[in-house]
């Protein structure tokens, strides 16, 4: 899931628009790790993301559901934006809905409690058992002659 600010507009004339949150839920397929060095690297996620108008819906229990048939970004264009970064990301899961098969109720996931004295070194934040596809890309610049690491994760399950 991913919580985004957008403006909301009463008409076309209007030119003050109202920022309010958003929900967007999809589905991860695949997770990038890209880095240009080893202290600079970023972690995304590629979402199947669900069409909030046509793929989105309230039950009679007040109950939100999502249906993966209507997702978002079907052509593949440059324009799309399937991608967010992981820091931006909420977990959720799904629950098929008995009655209408093609819809999934959505439940939130409850963060886990760390101490904060706790580092990111005592976890280990990376799937194991999932195959890894790196790839180097040469990108030409000015002033730098690193070459970034794209690395990839494949959820094959």
């Amino acid at each position: 899931m991913l919580k985004a600010s957008v403006p909301s507009y009463a008409s076309s004339k209007d030119t003050n628009p109202v920022i309010g949150d958003v929900n967007f839920y999809g589905e991860v397929t695949d997770i990038i790790e890209i880095r240009y060095s080893s202290s600079m690297k970023f972690v995304l996620s590629r979402c199947n993301w669900i069409d909030n108008r046509t793929g989105m819906m309230k039950d009679e229990f007040k109950f939100t559901l999502v249906n993966f048939k209507h997702t978002l970004y079907k052509d593949n264009r440059v324009i799309d934006e399937p991608f967010i970064l992981a820091t931006q990301a909420q977990q959720v899961w799904y629950i098929q809905d008995p009655l209408e098969t093609d819809w999934n109720v959505i439940v939130p996931f409850e963060k886990q409690d760390f101490d904060d004295n706790q580092t990111d070194t005592e976890f280990s934040w990376v799937r194991e058992g999932v195959a890894v596809m790196e790839v180097d890309v040469n990108l030409p610049r000015e002033s730098d002659d690193s070459i970034p690491v794209l690395k990839s994760r494949r959820n094959n399950v």
